[in-house]
């Protein structure tokens, strides 16, 4: 995929800033959370607040700061239109790390008036490799199949220059060779630090089919008390997953199977136990490949118990 992120920065301040630099601070500010810690104690406390003292590190601007010049100093026969035009060419991005933040500082200088909002170009990156991945999981998604896209931020994916904001991801196929695009989905991730694997969930998918159907079940093996009444039996059921992609790319498919009490699974298939609850079986179906998945699952209950 081709990878490209924009900032957008908004002017709410109630004053034009021509001429401006903007900066923008990726991470947490950890002296903003140290303020809210020590005032919530001092004030449980009934004691004076004191600000803490700055260190060096903490002389870096610890947010979004614009560096501006007022209007009218310097500004002479300039309007706020001249001034957009004269920023409206593509900025390149400085971004340096400071600590545990990134300092992200566009090129030159802007012009945001009051009320405006701009978008500015991030990065931008080609080639990124992704992993097409679609899940299923009844008891999570219902009866949708739910497709992700995965990635990760390193420099094998041509990324980990920087961590990722927080911000909305959109994603758009090429359809055609001249570069008609189709939306794929729309997503919201959180902050993504450096070599970190990113999985954005997309919504449900409807070329890709997975469909569950119970084939056989039967109770063996009941045990009765003295009563006469049913003390343990065992149930043995038989299903059948089809599986289709209708897309003319590969995929993964994630699928994942919930089960309670003292249960096992039989099957010529691959399978990985997540829990004492859940398995999961992972496919590769290439363009177009239908395929048929099948297991047997025993469940036994009171004195047939095991476990």
């Amino acid at each position: 995929m081709t990878f490209a992120g924009n900032v957008r920065v908004t002017n709410r301040s109630g004053e034009d800033y021509p001429d401006a630099q903007i900066r923008l601070m990726v991470g947490v500010v950890r002296l903003v959370e140290r303020i809210v810690r020590l005032l919530a104690t001092n004030v449980l406390a009934n004691q004076p607040f004191e600000y803490p003292r700055r260190t060096s590190r903490q002389k870096t601007e610890p947010a979004c700061h614009r560096q501006t010049r007022p209007m009218g100093r310097g500004m002479e026969g300039k309007s706020l239109d001249d001034l957009a035009k004269k920023s409206a060419e593509a900025k390149a991005v400085v971004k340096e790390a400071i600590g545990e933040y990134f300092l992200y500082t566009v090129e030159g200088r802007d012009t945001i008036a009051n009320g405006w909002s701009k978008r500015l170009p991030s990065f931008k990156a080609a080639e990124v490799p992704i992993t097409s991945y679609y899940k299923y999981e009844k008891e999570r998604y219902g009866a949708a199949v739910m497709r992700f896209y995965k990635f990760k931020n390193n420099k094998d994916s041509k990324l980990g220059a920087e961590p990722l904001p927080d911000g909305a991801v959109m994603a758009f196929r090429s359809v055609t060779k001249d570069n008609l695009y189709n939306f794929v989905g729309r997503t919201v991730v959180k902050y993504i630090p450096i070599d970190e694997e990113v999985e954005m969930q997309l919504g449900n998918d409807a070329e890709v089919r997975i469909q569950p159907k119970m084939m056989d079940w039967k109770k063996v093996d009941i045990a009765f008390n003295k009563s006469g009444n049913v003390d343990g039996s065992t149930t043995k059921a038989t299903w059948e997953i089809e599986l289709q992609n209708s897309k003319s790319i590969p995929v993964t498919v994630d699928i994942r199977r919930n089960f309670s009490g003292d249960w096992e699974v039989a099957t010529d298939d691959k399978f990985e136990k997540v829990d004492a609850t859940k398995i999961k079986f992972v496919f590769q179906l290439k363009p177009g490949e239908k395929r048929t998945l099948k297991y047997t699952l025993t469940t036994r209950t009171g004195t047939n118990a095991r476990k």
